[in-house]
């Protein structure tokens, strides 16, 4: 991540409290986000992000992709993710921002409610608009009633809120994931885990099947039935993400990032990111940098 010239930021809100040693935070922005400039420009950080805005107006960048946001929405960014808010000071909301370990650490199921489409699906939308009728205006409010009681148990009951409150989300998602076995999904999750951590390293779904102690056709077999895609298609699609994201976001040459994506020949490297996007990576480069001056 240190080749990225964009910040990453570890602490949710400087100044502002947290709970369990920093792994859990709420924050109320009724009145306004009030964004500084530094979190309204392309940024990321290593936790869970969760957004309310009762009444949208504005925009969510999210890697190369804007969400007009309009209305009542949730906004889940997920650990890495490289996001910004354009009109950023339009908005007024709820945020509470998480670490795996807040539900992991005390038994709650993380893996079961930490899971795509929702969470680690980088192409997937995490923009919810919410019905009328939805439950998670009162979830947030029991939240924040919680997030600042000194009562016995608030931790646990913290967590419990805040499970209930990602269980509404994943009902009120439009992408809902298909029915398979716990154990199909499980593989699934991991995978896209791993994809976000070894990326650099690791370009071919048996290396993947190997860390993950499966075989490549189970594991081929397991993200199908997950996503409709093959193991090798979301390998391809998370390298050209990453491509994307160092070409816009890095100063590395062009065969610094082949390189730093293991790619040992730059030439295939540019072959493989037009097969994949449509055009050379200098000319990707060219429209981000484009993109970013007109902004």
């Amino acid at each position: 991540m240190s080749n990225y010239n964009i910040p990453e930021y570890a602490n949710p809100q400087r100044g502002l409290t947290t709970r369990d040693d920093g792994h859990f935070f709420y924050g109320d922005f009724s009145e306004g986000f009030d964004f500084p400039k530094h979190k309204v420009r392309p940024h990321r950080h290593p936790y869970f992000e969760i957004f309310y805005f009762p009444a949208a107006q504005g925009q969510y960048l999210a890697d190369f992709i804007t969400y007009d946001l309009e209305g009542a929405c949730l906004v889940v960014v997920s650990p890495g993710q490289i996001h910004g808010w354009p009109h950023g000071h339009l908005l007024k909301g709820h945020m509470l921002a998480f670490d795996e370990t807040f539900l992991a650490d005390h038994g709650q199921h993380e893996d079961l409610l930490i899971r795509p489409p929702l969470f680690y699906e980088p192409n997937s939308s995490s923009v919810l608009p919410l019905p009328e009728n939805s439950l998670i205006p009162s979830r947030i409010q029991c939240i924040a009633s919680e997030y600042g009681s000194d009562s016995c148990d608030t931790l646990t009951a913290l967590r419990s809120l805040l499970s209930l409150l990602i269980i509404e989300a994943h009902r009120v998602n439009p992408h809902q994931a298909p029915t398979t076995s716990p154990a199909s999904t499980r593989i699934y999750q991991q995978f896209l885990k791993l994809l976000g951590r070894d990326i650099s390293e690791k370009h071919l779904p048996g290396d993947y099947a190997a860390a993950l102690g499966v075989s490549t056709d189970y594991l081929s077999q397991c993200v199908r039935q997950n996503c409709g895609h093959g193991a090798g298609t979301l390998v391809r699609r998370r390298t050209t993400l990453e491509a994307k994201r160092l070409l816009a976001h890095s100063s590395l040459t062009i065969a610094e990032i082949a390189y730093q994506l293991n790619f040992k020949d730059p030439s295939y490297f540019s072959r493989f990111f037009k097969n994949q996007v449509g055009c050379l990576p200098n000319a990707f480069r060219s429209q981000a940098e484009g993109a970013s001056s007109a902004s």
